[in-house]
């Protein structure tokens, strides 16, 4: 039965010790070390009838079913993202725990959530009597003490700690007291919680409220009675707030919890509390020293309290290997003190060797035990404590005969080395199984197969360093393949995968990242001869109007181009060429006179040799020089002016100029010329152009427009034309962009099909909106049937995956609604792998599946049912104590006085009992018992012989019998017994079998 506690806390409003409780009862990470924690089931009815009639077991009974329903409504708060409430001021909650750990094994704790007075120093008043008869009966205290919040004032944390200082100061207490540094994550980032939390020293306290908090409590108790443990009841915290407005910190993990340091200073508790008792012991032990030569009623007495404190701690467990030790020192006293006497017995050249060979045994055995019970000792101290004991068991006893009888036996010693070796074995099995990372597996798998080529665990650390290496090559994997995934550019996403192909040549990706490279060079392509497609208008155009069209339409395309800056340098120097060209230009249109005209235009050739109206300006030139000759050709140009159409005006301007190749219309038949050219060049673009305005279909329209590029690449329609083969080709890129995106919706990529929306830009593009409206509206209902799919299949880590990825999403798809969705299906996943796994257990009942379910199952939900049934399997497999009974001789036709019945085990007598009177068909009773140790799945040779003796003969043969059989089928076995060399059985012997382990219930997963 394990020890039971009684444990007060005590913590002013907001402490946070209705929180920690709450967190015992809740589902936790796995603590590091093993140790556990879990909520006793309530054995007590609640009271009946009236209040003031019941009896002080009735009033606690219905102080429990309080406590019981207040953790559960605080429970319930916290998973549903609420602060639970403090505890009631009229009311002391009561709640029993039982805790494990290694060192201290099994023990149960009444935690007393003090309420009322007791929070404050007037409930220490001198009349106060009822909170100091609590304290009285407490096994131990624990002081909350919260990290106050970042938002509270230092008056205002000095006032909560002067406070709480005062409420400590007037409390009258010996026992052991924990202080516990409550939400220790708002003081310091937590760590990886990997190892058992060490207590505090009083210089890792944070502040000197703390510092002066703790030594209150050092100078009440003593400092071996005081320590200060890191607690985080949750872990890390979130901040949130309520609908009133009011900020409040919830945990950013719930089933399970990430807790901190939640158990330490209830373990260290309540192996303080059992230390006191052994370390009193330990003292008395060794303050005896009242010497007497033979043995005395005092020292036997201190043994045997040795060997009762040895039964209250773990077999295993630190305090349990001091105990014992203490006990052997008190044995040696035993032991050298009868030495001591029987060497006054003995001659004296014998009492002088064999005590100094007693004496150097005794002290050599108890270095040895020291330090293969010393968890920290050397590899090679081991070996050597492990050689002496071999050689003490192989050497002959006749050459220690006092050490032999009083120190200890070469079959103790035996037991020893066989314990010390399979200790160093396990403890190495174990490191391989505790270690935290891969590496460090395969460093301990290394070590081991290198201490112990033979060990029990051989084939299991072989196979556990050829997966290992199997795991370490896939994390390899997904290390280099990660970013080719991820990578958000075609540049990015060659670099990757080239990265990949130079570390993973032979990789299981190689193919795909080849193929990957080539997708993203294409990409690249496209993207570059896309952005010379809108740059070549630009270089192509003649006239600075032209550059600057042509420019502003891929900036308006392409506002981050490549020739960004070019187009704006290109529009900057056309727009002021253009004024420039205006300036010299006008003049010559202004001018009155021929001379000033000619004059004018001269200066604007000179100024702009290559300028719009370079051509123009030599016309205007020729014009005023010739005007003197004007009317001299009007008659041969007036054919010219009468001309209808552009084709019969070039052909008489033609006929003019090659008649009057100087004359003064000579520039204006050229003009006309030039005109009429224009006019059939403005056909023409008519001509192109008008099937690109009458066509309604954009992508036929850009068939047109291409047309026409092709034809009048110089035309005056070319930007436009341009611009309609671009939107075109955006029309384009929008569909191959939704396809994309209903490609990874409808394939269940969620995350990738938000980050695709999120990514897109023109984020105010209505079609891009109604995408995203849709995704929001659609998403949920998709995600949950492939979450239903992935049960369905047994795919939970995929389930998970596809879950967590929800974390990932764009913050403009995240909101409180998904997110509770999200937590409910998550919760579905558990439900459905927690059942699977115990299904799968319930099928097997085998060790494998039963640890598979205690690591994997998310709700542990029949953990204990499982750890009950995982016990009985260890306890089958290995050997139990077992009572075998020779039930009754069952005679047969033999009637003889004075039988002797000896059973043997594998030819060892175990049962002997004479004077068994036999009568012809009848059976006797229980004839005896013997206490033997195997497994159940063993056979043993079992014999039995029936031997008369009396004073008629001597040895007669009336039976016997003998069987190779396992175990477990000793129970009822009936073995026939028949004198040697006759056929016919006399009799029958009937056995039973006590002690096999009961094996535990097993109910379906809905039962629970």
């Amino acid at each position: 039965m394990s020890k039971k506690y009684n444990f007060g806390f005590l913590g002013l409003s907001g402490s946070g010790k209705t929180c920690i409780i709450a967190a015992l009862d809740m589902q936790r990470r796995a603590h590091p070390t093993g140790y556990t924690c879990a909520l006793r089931p309530l054995d007590v009815a609640p009271p009946t009838g009236e209040k003031e009639t019941w009896t002080d077991v009735e009033k606690e009974a219905d102080n429990l079913h309080k406590s019981n329903q207040r953790l559960q409504e605080a429970k319930q708060q916290l998973e549903e993202g609420a602060v639970p409430l403090g505890t009631e001021l009229t009311y002391d909650f009561i709640f029993d725990y039982e805790f494990s750990s290694v060192e201290t094994g099994n023990f149960q704790a009444r935690l007393i959530d003090y309420g009322g007075e007791l929070a404050s120093p007037e409930g220490y008043l001198p009349g106060k009597t009822e909170l100091r008869n609590k304290l009285a009966g407490m096994d131990g205290l624990f002081i909350i003490a919260p990290a106050p919040h970042h938002t509270k004032k230092e008056k205002a944390k000095s006032e909560f700690f002067n406070l709480l200082q005062n409420t400590l100061t007037g409390i009258q207490f010996e026992q052991p007291i924990v202080l516990l540094i409550n939400k220790w994550d708002r003081i310091k980032s937590l760590p990886e919680y990997t190892v058992s939390q060490e207590a505090l020293t009083p210089e890792q306290l944070p502040s000197t409220e703390y510092r002066d908090l703790y030594n209150v409590l050092v100078n009440k108790v003593g400092e071996e009675n005081c320590k200060a443990f890191p607690l985080s009841a949750f872990g890390e915290y979130e901040q949130r707030t309520a609908a009133e407005g009011k900020e409040f910190e919830y945990p950013k993990q719930v089933n399970p919890l990430a807790s901190f340091g939640l158990l330490e200073g209830f373990i260290w508790m309540a192996q303080r509390l059992k230390t006191i008792p052994l370390q009193s012991y330990e003292q008395d032990v060794a303050n005896y020293k009242k010497w007497i030569p033979y043995p005395s009623l005092p020292l036997w007495k201190l043994k045997e309290r040795g060997d009762e404190l040895i039964r209250l701690f773990p077999k295993n467990s630190e305090l349990a290997k001091r105990a014992r030790q203490a006990v052997r020192q008190s044995s040696s006293k035993w032991a050298t003190r009868l030495i001591s006497l029987s060497a006054i017995l003995m001659i004296v050249p014998l009492l002088g060797l064999g005590s100094k060979q007693a004496y150097d045994d005794d002290k050599k055995y108890d270095e040895v035990h020291s330090i293969l019970n010393n968890p920290k000792a050397q590899l090679d101290d081991i070996k050597t404590a492990e050689q002496w004991l071999e050689n003490y068991y192989y050497t002959n006893s006749l050459s220690h005969p006092i050490s032999w009888l009083f120190v200890v036996s070469n079959q103790t010693a035996k037991s020893d080395l066989d314990k010390s070796r399979l200790q160093r074995d396990e403890n190495l099995w174990q490191a391989i199984q505790e270690a935290p990372s891969l590496k460090n597996k395969r460093l301990n798998c290394e070590n081991y197969l290198k201490a112990l080529p033979n060990g029990t665990h051989v084939r299991d650390v072989k196979t556990i360093l050829v997966q290992i290496e199997e795991q370490l090559r896939l994390h390899e994997e997904e290390r280099w393949w990660q970013p080719v995934l991820e990578a958000q550019s075609p540049q990015t996403k060659i670099e990757a995968a080239q990265a990949y192909l130079q570390n993973l040549p032979q990789g299981v990706h190689a193919i795909d990242a080849d193929r990957e490279i080539a997708q993203a060079r294409d990409e690249e392509n496209k993207r570059v001869a896309k952005e010379k497609r809108w740059w070549q208008p630009v270089l192509d155009a003649q006239s600075p109007q032209t550059k600057i069209e042509a420019a502003q339409a891929y900036l308006q395309e392409k506002p981050d181009g490549v020739y960004a800056a070019d187009a704006t340098s290109v529009i900057t120097q056309a727009q002021e060429n253009l004024r420039e060209e205006n300036e010299l230009w006008q003049p010559v249109i202004k001018a009155n006179s021929p001379s000033v005209k000619i004059q004018m235009a001269q200066i604007y050739l000179q100024a702009k040799p290559d300028g719009v109206h370079a051509a123009e300006a030599p016309i205007q030139i020729a014009q005023a020089e010739e005007a003197i000759r004007v009317a001299d050709e009007q008659r041969r140009w007036q054919s010219v002016i009468d001309a209808n159409s552009p084709q019969d005006k070039i052909e008489a301007a033609q006929a003019y100029l090659q008649e009057k190749p100087d004359g003064v219309h000579a520039a204006n038949a050229r003009n006309v010329i030039a005109q009429a050219e224009t006019a059939l060049l403005d056909e023409k673009e008519q001509r192109w152009w008008l099937p690109v305005e009458q066509t309604a279909a954009l992508d036929i329209k850009a068939e047109k427009a291409d047309a026409y590029l092709e034809e009048l690449p110089n035309g005056k329609h070319a930007a436009e034309a341009a611009l309609i083969i671009a939107k075109a080709d955006s029309e384009k890129e929008w569909a191959a962009f939704k396809s994309d995106y209903y490609n990874w919706f409808n394939n269940g990529a969620f995350l990738e099909a938000a980050q695709h929306l999120s990514q897109r830009q023109a984020k105010d593009d209505p079609n891009l909106q109604a995408l995203k409206q849709q995704f929001l509206k659609n998403v949920f209902k998709s995600l949950e049937k492939e979450i239903k799919q992935l049960n369905e299949r047994k795919r939970w880590s995929d389930a998970y995956k596809k879950l967590d990825n929800y974390g990932h999403w764009p913050e403009e798809f995240q909101n409180g609604e998904i997110r509770a969705k999200i937590r409910a299906l998550r919760k579905r996943v558990q439900l459905a792998e927690d059942r699977f796994l115990y299904t799968e257990f319930l099928d097997a009942r085998d060790l494998e599946r039963a640890e598979n379910y205690l690591n994997s199952a998310p709700l542990q939900t029949m953990q204990d049912r499982v750890t009950a049934y995982q016990a009985y399997l260890i306890k089958m497999q290995n050997p139990i104590g077992l009572m075998l009974i020779l039930d009754r001789i069952e005679w047969g036709n033999i009637n003889e006085n004075s039988n002797t019945i000896i059973v043997s085990l594998d030819g060892n007598e175990l049962i002997e009992k004479g004077k068994i009177d036999a009568d012809a068909n009848t059976s006797t009773g229980e004839i005896g018992r013997t206490y033997l140790k195997r497994k159940l799945s063993s056979n043993v040779k079992l014999e039995v012989k029936i031997v008369e003796n009396n004073w008629a003969s001597d040895n007669d043969d009336n039976g016997q019998g003998r069987k190779t059989v396992k175990v477990a089928k000793l129970n009822g076995f009936s073995l026939v017994l028949k004198p040697l060399g006759e056929e016919s059985p006399k009799s029958k012997a009937v056995f039973r079998l006590e002690g096999i382990p009961r094996k535990p219930h097993l109910p379906s997963w809905e039962e629970n």
